[in-house]
């Protein structure tokens, strides 16, 4: 994750942010990864690392319902990373580092990578591309997950808001695609904006029907999987 400006007011609240995060877009994006770790069949003791923890909320849940992975998350934010600890069962470790400390943060043979909501703030996709190709096992997979530029009330929140920018899939996957990364799925997820909390379940079950449209959804997540030996 990028040192820059990052949650504006939130930067210096761990516990506003957590609270900020708590929702039905969090609950989907929650539910979306652990189905993907039940399906992956990752043996115990994987290590499974997110690139910009936050305040551990999602990291924090998938260690208490995957008990037997290994989980570290990376957090530029040091009072965000003492906040995510004070929470964190035993299987799920914390370190101050940006995106781009990968190589040096992280130790050897991660699994499955996640990161989400971060990647657009980098000011180098390459970078974090590399620093994690350095450390993870063969075969390691990356979920991406980040906001849709498709979607115009996406495009214009991103475009707009304080220490935000638009992410661009096509020239991350070019950057993550020259680090060993390929590209092998990309969805479009949600429809029910962040601001809503807990929508009525005729919504939830509109956003399941329409979310694939690539300009109506929210968020797009990128799997990759590492396609070579690291050197």
């Amino acid at each position: 994750m990028t040192t820059g400006p990052r949650n504006s007011v939130y930067d210096n609240d761990a516990a506003g942010y957590d609270r900020l995060r708590c929702g039905w877009i969090e609950r989907r994006r929650a539910e979306f990864i652990a189905g993907r770790l039940t399906g992956y069949g990752l043996p115990a003791g994987a290590l499974v690392v997110e690139i910009g923890s936050g305040a551990g909320g999602l990291l924090n849940g998938l260690g208490r319902r995957f008990a037997d992975l290994r989980f570290l998350g990376i957090e530029p934010l040091a009072n965000y990373v003492d906040f995510a600890r004070a929470a964190a069962p035993s299987n799920v470790s914390y370190v101050v580092a940006t995106a781009e400390d990968a190589a040096r943060a992280l130790p050897e043979g991660p699994r499955l990578a996640l990161s989400n909501d971060v990647l657009h703030h980098l000011p180098s996709y390459a970078a974090a591309a590399r620093g994690l190709a350095q450390r993870a096992a063969a075969g390691c997979r990356w979920l991406a997950m980040e906001p849709n530029h498709w979607n115009l009330y996406t495009f214009l929140k991103q475009s707009t808001g304080y220490g935000e920018r638009n992410f661009h899939p096509g020239a991350f996957a070019q950057a993550a695609g020259r680090e060993g990364w390929r590209l092998d799925r990309r969805e479009y997820l949600f429809l029910i904006p962040p601001f809503v909390k807990q929508p009525p379940a005729w919504v939830k079950a509109m956003e399941r029907r329409l979310e694939r449209v690539p300009i109506l959804a929210g968020g797009v997540c990128l799997e990759f999987s590492l396609a070579h030996e690291r050197v």
